[in-house]
């Protein structure tokens, strides 16, 4: 692959999650715990301090619980 055809093959990558991301809709925000959270013990407060993480775990939780 040459530069031309890596440097558009990068410019349609990153134009597409441009257009991805531009048309995104963000959900105001919960401010009650759900029910996962709740068999944890955990609350927004917890889970504020660290969103990515708690996140990730708790939805790879419930991926698995759906499973």
């Amino acid at each position: 692959m040459n530069n031309n055809q890596l440097n558009n093959s990068l410019d349609i990558i990153l134009q597409k999650y441009s257009q991805s991301f531009a048309s995104k809709i963000f959900i105001q925000e919960s401010l009650e715990a759900d029910d996962l959270m709740l068999v944890f013990g955990l609350n927004q407060e917890i889970k504020a301090r660290n969103k990515q993480y708690w996140g990730r775990e708790l939805g790879m939780c419930w991926e698995r619980i759906v499973k």
